[in-house]
This record gives structure tokens, C-alpha cells and sequence, in this order.
């Protein structure tokens, strides 16, 4: 495959789907650019049955999953290629003039490989966009050389090395923003499902200990004589700040730690349920930091507690009904999950929190003041709710994946924090 950052173009010698009970075929372009992403430009014969006589389209709705189609593509060299779901019902062109122009959000390439010997590992490698200014724990060596001669040498804290329990990582900086990853499984303790799964897992482990939406830009994979590639188009880094969820003590700021990372991502790949829930967590964590007003950044915080032990208890809510109310399901997260003798106070200041957050957000002065009408005071104490409940959904996600000795350590009130930077002897001209 082509690098990432260039743009390219595939002719396209067959592209097919089925929809409304016939089948379209056709040939035409497929162009990538990283900004834009793909657009597939296509002309098409149907056959089968023939189009109703009336097709509605741009109707509101929510759409169905028999309105998704996945495109196959073949590539005039032979590469097969398989398109992100698209809700065909909405392009309009298809019916009027038998053609396609879509821009999936990502495409799966499958190449034919050389028969390669048997290996003890399974492979894979991905490329991330993680945002600038963020650090990772080993020492990356640069060196330049002209007719082969050193003139220059650099070291960052750019890159990862890990190799223990079947596990064999290396992962390094290309950029300032972009993090190139490898890895070697072992075959006797994971899958080839595991070397796929593994990009979106570190994505996902990435975000959470970066406190940003890393995003997974390329992925690659080979099974047998096949080479798996998914690509995706570029993504938007989202700072959760205040709302990064690892707890303090946990990390560092703009630091990943790779025992962390390997033990979230093994969780993240591993984890079902309570993995999904986390998974969930982070992008809804992210959310809440986008919102611009506090009444939404309030009432999406308490929201994301709120469903999380809901999901994780089987409590679906219901009005007369105490034990699918927060506060039960509170009990039962830390019955299992947290130590009952350093949480069990803890516990009920985030509930405390919660309510306060939540019910909020029922008066309506919020309709006409950003601010909800709220004191100085009350918009101190909202502030300090909020942090609470990101650091206790961080402490959430860390004894899902099997952390242990977590201890229940919560900032003090913001005010007390201090600046992080202090300028003295600043006079006016």
C-alpha cells in the first residue's frame, strides 16, 4: 500500500451491491486523500428485479440496517476492496441515473500475498494520529548520516518497547502527531482475530491514558496469503482537559505508561461487557468535553455515570423500582469491583455529586442563562462535581480491567489547586 499522507487514485474494474432486490454492478474510481477521505465515483447496471415505481428518498427517519450497504470493489491490479456500510437510501443518483457517488468513511483493502513460511506469531501494525505534545516512556535514537557518515544524532521520548507474555510491541513517533505501531503475538496465547482487534483496542487505551481522542488512521493485518488494510480518513484530537479520566495518581500528564497501556489494551480486546461499557465511557467522557455551555457539560457528565452503572448492574430504570436507582447501583459496582473499607465514603460523595449535577439540570433557568442562573458558589461547586465524577469513571474503567489496590485518591476543590505557572517581577512599561 501507498503511505498515508499521499493521495491516490484506483480504477476500478468491478464494484457491486445489492439493494431493493436487485443487484447493481459497474466499474469507475476510487480517490484518497487523508483530509477528505475516500470517494468512490462509480456507473452501474442493475439486474434482478426491476426499481419500484416510486422510491421516496430524503424521508426523516432513523436509518434501518437493511438501508446499509457495504460496496465490493475490485481494483484493476487485482486488489479487492470492501467499503464502510453506507446508507444507500439516501443517494438520490442511484435511481435517477444508475450511478454512485459516496464517501465511506473507510475502506478495507484485501492483497494477495507471496505464500510466506509458518510463523510462531501472529502480526499486525497501525498508524495513530495522537495530537502533539504527547510522551511515551522509551527513548527513540535518530541518526543522520551523509556518505555514510554520523553528523547528527537526536533522542526523544517518542516510542514504546515491550516484549513479555506473548507479546512483542515496538511503537515510535513518525511526527509530531502520528505514532506508528507493530506487533508480534505469540500463537499460543492469542488469535488471529486478536492481531486485527488489537489497533482498535490500542486506540481506545491510548485515548484514555493521553486524556485525548487518539484516532486510529491505518491498520494492516496478514492472515495466510492475505494482506488485510483498513484505512480511514483524519479525525479531529479532542482534549478532555479537566475531564481526562485516569485519576492523578494514575498518571502522568501527556505520558503514557506501557504496562498500563499493554494491561488496557489486553482489557479493551478482552474485556466484553465491561470493556464495551468503558469503551463507551471514554467517547461519551470526550463528548462532554466539546459541550460549550455548563448546563450540557453537566448534565452529559452525570449522564455518563448514570448509564454506565445501570449497564454494568442490569438495572434498566424504572420508577418504582429502588434498586435500578443510581444510588443501588452504585453499591453494587464497588461490592464488586472496589474494596468496601476505603470506598464505601467515596462512593456516596460521587452519588452526592450526581444528584446535584443531575438535578440541576431539571430547572428550566437554564433555557434563557447560559450560566443556569447559578451563584458563583453553586458554579464552583458544579465544577468540582464534574472533576469528581471523571476521576471516579477513571477509577471505573482501571478496576474493570483488573487493577488492584486502587486507592480512593480525589482532588481537593480546583480553587485550592494552584496555578500551574507563576510569572513574579512583572512590572507595567
Amino acid at each position: 500500500m501507498f503511505d498515508y499522507s499521499n493521495k491516490h487514485e484506483w480504477v476500478l474494474s468491478n464494484v457491486g451491491f445489492e439493494y431493493l432486490r436487485g443487484s447493481y454492478a459497474g466499474r469507475g474510481l476510487l480517490k484518497w486523500s487523508p483530509r477528505r477521505g475516500f470517494h468512490l465515483e462509480v456507473f452501474l447496471s442493475r439486474t434482478g428485479q426491476p426499481l419500484p415505481n416510486t422510491i421516496e428518498f430524503g424521508k426523516i427517519g432513523a436509518v434501518q440496517p437493511s438501508e446499509l450497504r457495504c460496496i465490493r470493489m475490485t481494483t484493476k491490479d487485482g486488489t479487492r476492496a470492501v467499503s464502510a456500510p453506507l446508507a444507500i437510501n439516501e443517494h438520490v443518483e442511484l435511481a435517477a441515473s444508475e450511478r454512485l457517488s459516496a464517501r465511506p468513511p473507510s475502506v478495507l483493502f484485501v492483497q494477495a500475498q507471496r505464500e510466506t513460511p509458518p510463523t510462531t506469531t501472529h502480526r499486525g501494525s497501525a498508524l495513530f494520529l495522537v495530537g502533539d505534545g504527547l510522551a511515551f516512556p522509551d527513548r527513540v535514537q535518530s541518526d543522520t548520516h551523509l556518505n555514510e557518515q554520523l553528523i547528527e544524532q537526536r533522542f526523544s521520548a517518542g516510542g514504546i518497547s515491550y516484549e513479555e507474555d506473548g507479546v512483542k510491541l515496538r511503537a515510535w513517533l513518525t511526527s509530531r502527531t502520528r505514532l506508528r505501531m507493530d506487533w508480534a503475538l505469540s500463537c499460543n496465547r492469542w488469535t488471529r482475530q486478536d492481531a486485527w482487534g488489537w489497533a482498535e483496542a490500542a486506540e481506545t487505551s491510548l485515548s484514555f491514558l493521553g486524556g485525548r481522542t487518539v484516532r486510529l488512521l491505518e491498520r494492516r493485518a496478514i492472515r495466510g496469503k492475505h494482506e488485510f488494510t483498513e484505512r480511514r480518513r483524519l479525525g479531529r484530537i479532542t482534549r478532555l482537559g479537566l475531564f481526562a479520566l485516569p485519576p492523578r495518581e494514575h498518571r502522568t500528564p501527556n505520558r503514557v505508561d506501557k504496562n498500563q497501556f499493554v494491561a488496557l489494551t489486553r482489557f479493551f480486546l478482552h474485556g466484553r461487557k465491561e470493556a464495551d461499557v468503558a469503551r463507551r465511557m471514554c467517547a461519551q467522557m470526550a463528548e462532554v468535553a466539546r459541550q460549550r455551555t455548563l448546563a450540557a457539560r453537566e448534565l452529559l457528565c452525570a449522564n455518563v455515570l448514570d448509564a454506565a452503572l445501570r449497564t454494568l448492574s442490569c438495572k434498566p430504570y424504572k420508577s418504582n423500582d429502588k434498586s435500578s436507582k443510581v444510588d443501588a447501583c452504585m453499591e453494587l459496582f464497588r461490592n464488586k469491583f472496589l474494596p468496601r473499607v476505603n470506598w464505601d465514603g467515596r462512593c456516596k460523595e460521587v452519588v452526592k455529586s450526581y444528584h446535584r449535577l443531575r438535578h440541576r439540570n431539571a430547572h428550566p433557568d437554564w433555557l434563557t442563562n447560559e450560566g443556569g442562573g447559578l451563584s458563583d458558589d453553586a458554579r464552583e461547586q458544579s465544577l468540582d462535581d464534574m472533576i469528581r465524577l471523571a476521576w471516579f469513571c477513571g477509577y471505573m474503567i482501571l478496576a474493570m480491567a483488573g487493577l488492584e489496590n486502587l486507592e480512593p485518591k480525589f482532588p481537593g476543590p480546583h480553587e485550592d489547586w494552584g496555578p500551574l505557572i507563576t510569572v513574579t517581577g512583572v512590572s507595567p512599561q
